[in-house]
């Protein structure tokens, strides 16, 4: 896996905590509403882990890992089919990772051929597109741009503008700055904060809470500052370009205590700001959303405490229109190799329950 995961999470197999219906904002002004779970199914395809999802009005789509592929399903958890296959020929992939929806062209990178395939809502292919020589850790496609999230380096700066000309990239652009701190904390699962709406583009940095805005037309740029008292990253001691059994356990203890800017989402009516706070290993973690207007005035606040996370997963992994998509897997428990023990001594289970679960975004009258 290209990120150091949180395992401190596999816990939730092991404690049942009840299903959230409703979560109210701390200022009464939003609610997130549980509209549907939805548990993926494995009768055509077994994998290991899923990467991400995507989902429109009638379809998921995810990217697994073991077997790498890209996997359709109806909503109500079944395999439809197979979008494409793993090789290198054309229109193939080895290691796709992160999904994009626009319209009805489904677009997945290849993190292992660092290119772009597009396909239609049938599957077919559209297009193929490279160019782009370096890793990255998200991206959003805005009409002919490609705009990467960078995961770090020597030029220091965190987004990359590309234009999409027929089957090649071709860089515009580039902005933001990284310090240390957000390129480290960039190691922990699914940290990219970026989005876009209508030809603005809107980014964070992991270490601070901070929303960046770009307009892809005029060039302006924007920056606000959200307050939130528990946000707080340290110092730290080591280097990025440190690899061993030191360096792994200042890595966990680094992103596992400090908080982080995970993610942006931009709905119809409201950007998101996601955020953690608090201490895995001692059980204080939360996620929380920070919920903007377009005139970026702070509506109100959704906190999910260490206790719904485990329900939830890890964070949001995917949010369109006005709804919200959590991901969970634990173990099944109908078979023997799922037998609970104590803790982190449990089997490793023969099969894993996948959990999508989906909320509504809605204002309180």
């Amino acid at each position: 896996m290209k990120f150091l995961l949180p395992f401190i999470y596999l816990l939730a197999a092991f404690i049942h905590i009840p299903d959230e219906t409703n979560i109210i904002g701390d200022n009464k002004k939003i609610v997130f509403k549980k509209s549907d779970t939805i548990l993926l199914k494995e009768e055509k395809q077994p994998f290991r882990a899923v990467l991400d999802v995507v989902k429109n009005n009638n379809h998921l789509f995810a990217t697994t890992f073991n077997a790498s592929l890209v996997i359709e399903y109806d909503l109500e958890g079944n395999q439809k089919s197979i979008i494409s296959k793993n090789g290198r020929g054309p229109f193939e992939y080895l290691r796709p990772d992160e999904l994009r929806l626009t319209g009805d062209t489904l677009s997945v990178w290849d993190s292992s051929l660092l290119k772009l395939l597009r396909f239609d809502s049938t599957g077919s292919p559209i297009s193929e597109i490279s160019g782009i020589k370096q890793a990255l850790q998200d991206y959003i496609i805005v009409g002919d741009y490609f705009i990467r999230y960078k995961p770090g380096g020597f030029d220091k700066n965190i987004i990359s503008v590309h234009k999409i000309e027929g089957t090649t990239f071709k860089q515009k652009n580039q902005f933001g700055n990284s310090s240390d701190q957000h390129e480290k904390l960039l190691r922990y699962a699914g940290t990219a904060p970026l989005a876009s709406k209508d030809n603005i583009i809107y980014f964070g940095e992991a270490d601070k809470t901070v929303i960046h805005s770009y307009d892809l037309e005029s060039g302006e740029e924007k920056s606000i500052r959200f307050f939130d008292k528990n946000f707080k990253v340290d110092e730290s001691n080591f280097l990025t370009r440190e690899r061993n059994r030191e360096a792994d356990y200042k890595w966990r203890s680094f992103i596992f205590t400090n908080s982080r800017f995970k993610s942006i989402y931009t709905l119809d009516k409201f950007i998101i700001a996601e955020i953690q706070n608090g201490n895995n290993f001692t059980g204080t973690r939360e996620t929380l959303f920070h919920i903007f207007n377009y005139d970026l005035e702070e509506l109100d606040v959704i906190r999910l405490s260490h206790q719904n996370m485990f329900e939830l997963g890890n964070g949001a992994i995917y949010a369109s229109g006005n709804e919200i998509l959590f991901y969970n897997d634990y173990p099944d428990k109908t078979n023997n190799s799922g037998k609970l023990i104590d803790g982190l001594q449990a089997k490793e289970p023969e099969n894993y329950l996948r959990k999508i679960t989906i909320f509504q975004i809605e204002e309180i009258k």
